[in-house]
């Protein structure tokens, strides 16, 4: 019933959520079949196994949101350009990648595409947290609003930078 009133699922944490990893296709695969738009973001996996089922999921998302170091190691990859390839090749075709970079902004992988999204130099930084989640939460707006990728990705850049500009993970995030 929850699912039914949706329209868009974004699942986060995957690898901290251990009780749910068996359970996070079925979910997923509900919410696609209800008609709803997927995105997720794994953060770090604690046991560095990088799995879990991911495959499965991943395959039913539509955008996923993996930091450069986690795209490396899900895809066990060196290089940046490999682990798109690999996450690509786990996805549905129209599979949207955006790799958030840090003070380098986001990378973003579609349809054969990549597109480099900078991000404004952070003046006082104050804490990292919930930067990560503030991006994918400016970027699922922007795509929801039917923006062009780059605009997702510079709104998601300006969601993660505000949050780094006060402590803990919401006191920067912008309003309105």
């Amino acid at each position: 019933d929850f699912l039914r009133r949706g329209r868009h699922l974004h699942y986060c944490s995957y690898y901290l959520q251990t009780n749910l990893l068996p359970a996070i296709p079925e979910i997923l695969a509900r919410a696609r079949a209800l008609g709803l738009t997927i995105s997720l973001d794994t953060n770090w996996d604690p046991a560095e196994t990088w799995n879990g089922g991911l495959h499965e999921a991943i395959a039913l998302t539509d955008l996923f949101f993996p930091n450069e170091n986690e795209a490396l190691a899900l895809t066990r990859q060196t290089d940046l350009a490999a682990a798109l390839d690999v996450l690509h090749s786990w996805g549905r075709p129209d599979l949207i990648v955006a790799v958030k970079r840090g003070e380098q902004g986001a990378l973003v992988s579609a349809n054969g595409a990549q597109l480099n999204v900078p991000v404004a130099p952070v003046e006082s930084l104050k804490d990292t947290i919930g930067a990560g989640d503030s991006f994918d939460a400016g970027f699922v707006t922007g795509w929801l609003r039917g923006l062009p990728l780059a605009e997702c990705a510079a709104l998601g850049n300006a969601c993660g930078r505000a949050s780094t500009q006060a402590r803990g993970g919401i006191q920067g995030q912008l309003r309105g």
